[in-house]
């Protein structure tokens, strides 16, 4: 039998989720095949039957290194969908919109990954689904050199293995499905050179009479969608706007190190200018635990992220946050299991396919707030 298990890893009261049962039951049950062990403390969520998936699913228990999910059954051909970590929000899109296709298709839906950001345990967890033969893998690659053996390794024992949100470009895998990550970070660019201009904090002719003060805070220093963004953002500016940057922050995809990091620098230099968040952890939190940020955004301070999920839209919804460049995760699940399914079926695929981008404004943010999903603690 399974327990209820309500999942709280730090801050969470601008963005909330709710968690099913989870259940110790073999991913082979009733089939007859024994599949191998589970990585060690390992747990499964279970997910409800189609007609009683209304609340969207982020999972794991507090003692938990390795959760997952199961959608469908264990009869049907298996695509394992790994994410960078379940303990990250923004993959709660592409995860509902998986499951939804694999339903539609026939095929059983897998979601695992390690519950917090950790290269060593994904490669642990694709290892062990190319040991069980599933016949698809779809992974958001937290270090793109550390997992092209293992993804090598897949492909050569006959598993299709996809990318998605984040690749690994020099590995053989099939294809690479989501944001243009370039075209993203140029966009945040554009976005904050707007934002200056309004300000009349940089001029037209080449850039302000003044290097403006920017500091960057990205995720997992070796996320290749996340230097892919800061590499435009920097190159995008550079011909415009003179900018000193402080070292890059890491937070390692962690809303509690993204609130001590971000408060630390707004407190400890004053004349910083500028923020530019490669994702929106920050955002995640309540707002009583980024006082400092909060005064320095009141007293002047820019910035502008990426990622467009609900609490983002609320900080921006109340001058947390001026610009906002969002992505299609909902397009990346979608389209990554239905370009899997034609892939295991011999079909040829595109090996790059780029989902959507879209800019949203203060003035345009109510309208977006309506239509993004809102996941809720029950």
């Amino acid at each position: 039998m399974g327990r209820t298990v309500r999942t709280l890893h730090g801050p969470s009261l601008l963005y909330s989720v709710s968690v099913f049962t989870i259940a110790a039951v073999a991913l082979f049950s009733g089939c007859g095949a024994q599949a191998p062990s589970m990585p060690p403390s390992a747990v499964r969520e279970a997910a409800p039957p189609a007609r009683a998936a209304k609340s969207p699913t982020i999972a794991g228990a507090a003692d938990a290194k390795i959760s997952g999910s199961i959608s469908g059954g264990a009869s049907l051909p298996t695509i394992s969908i790994v994410p960078k970590s379940l303990n990250n929000p923004i993959f709660l899109d592409a995860k509902v919109a998986a499951e939804n296709e694999g339903r539609k298709l026939g095929l059983n839906i897998e979601w695992i990954a390690p519950y917090t950001t950790d290269t060593a345990k994904q490669i642990q967890i694709v290892r062990w689904l190319i040991n069980r033969h599933v016949a698809g893998i779809l992974i958001s690659c937290n270090d793109p050199a550390a997992l092209e053996p293992v993804i090598d390794e897949g492909i050569a024992a006959g598993v299709k293995i996809a990318t998605f949100d984040s690749d690994s470009p020099a590995s053989k895998r099939l294809f690479y499905v989501g944001t243009d990550n370039a075209a993203l970070g140029s966009a945040a660019a554009n976005t904050l050179l707007g934002i200056l201009a309004n300000r009349r904090m940089s001029t037209a002719g080449g850039g302000a009479a003044k290097p403006l003060k920017a500091v960057i805070l990205s995720g997992k220093k070796e996320a290749y969608n996340l230097n892919q963004r800061i590499a435009a953002f920097k190159k995008t500016l550079s011909s415009k706007l003179q900018v000193t940057y402080l070292p890059t922050l890491y937070c390692n995809d962690n809303t509690s190190q993204a609130i001590d990091l971000t408060g630390q620098i707004t407190e400890t230099e004053p004349d910083l200018n500028i923020i530019f968040f490669t994702g929106g952890w920050l955002f995640y939190a309540p707002l009583e635990s980024m006082r400092n940020y909060a005064n320095w955004i009141h007293a002047g301070g820019v910035a502008v992220t990426i990622d467009s999920t609900y609490p983002v839209l609320e900080a921006e919804r109340r001058d947390l946050v001026q610009g906002v460049s969002g992505q299609d995760f909902a397009e990346m699940g979608k389209l990554g299991v239905d370009l899997l399914n034609q892939s295991i079926h011999g079909a040829k695929v595109p090996k790059i396919v780029y989902t959507g981008i879209r800019t949203v404004t203060p003035k345009q943010v109510s309208t977006y707030l309506h239509s993004t999903t809102n996941y809720e603690i029950q």
